[in-house]
Formats: structure tokens, sequence, C-alpha cells
């Protein structure tokens, strides 16, 4: 039997557990690479069916609250290469107060590879420390 880190992710899966992106800007990010203050925000990169959206944002704003940070929500990239199912944003119908993310927030351009370096960085530091948090696939079936 594969181990949980060895199984492969398929959107299926992804969609299922509904993965929360989470980027927290404000802890101290990446300090050894900047020196400039930043505003504490939760950015939810929001993905999947309905369910999963709302649950995306439920936890998200949990996140924010607790954290007395601002909630922004990425509408735009967890459904930018969503071929397979062609899901759409769908929290609009529920009045969310959040406000949508900028270009900036969602890391463009090259936003696969500038979320892919956060995620790098975030791994090698210390868990208190992190910036960029992101809901691993833990498996359905151990």
């Amino acid at each position: 039997m594969a181990g949980r880190n060895n199984m492969p992710k398929t959107d299926r899966q992804e969609g299922i557990l509904g993965l929360v992106w989470i980027a927290l800007l404000g802890s101290p990010i990446l300090s050894h690479l900047q020196e400039r203050a930043v505003v504490n925000k939760v950015i939810a990169r929001i993905k999947g069916g309905l369910g999963n959206q709302l649950f995306c944002y439920a936890a998200a704003r949990r996140l924010a609250l607790a954290n007395n940070s601002e909630l922004v929500i990425d509408d735009f990239s967890g459904f930018a290469r969503d071929h397979l199912y062609q899901r759409f944003y769908l929290l609009d119908s529920f009045h969310v107060t959040s406000r949508k993310a900028t270009a900036a927030e969602r890391l463009e351009p090259f936003e696969r590879y500038r979320r892919g370096l956060l995620k790098w960085i975030a791994r090698t530091m210390p868990f208190e420390r992190r910036s960029y948090l992101e809901q691993e696939f833990t498996g359905l079936d151990e």
C-alpha cells in the first residue's frame, strides 16, 4: 500500500477534500528575505464545487477572525485550470462581504511558480513562522 505522501493527487480527490489554500500575510513573512512590514491578511483560494467553496470560505473566515486579519477571496485561481469539471465561483449568491483578491494577491503573473516557491520556503520554516499554509492530502481510505 502506498504511503500518503506517495499518493498521486487527482482533480477528483482535490475536489472531494475541498483543499483550502490560505496565504497568511502578516506574521513574519519570509523575514530573512523581506524587511518591510505587511498587513495581516488571510487569502483563501476558493476551488471545487459549491460545498467545497462554502467549506473553504468558512475555514478561511474563522482563521481570519481568530487572527484579527482581513479576509480576501481569490475567486479566480482555483478555477482557471478546472477543465475537467468546468466549475466556477458560486459564492456571490451568498452575499459574501469579503473583498476579492487583486492580481498581486493572486501572485500574478506566473502564479503557479510563485505559489510553488512560497510553499517550498514555508516548508523550511517552523510552523509558527510560515506565511503560506495548505491543507495536505490525507487520503480517504487510510
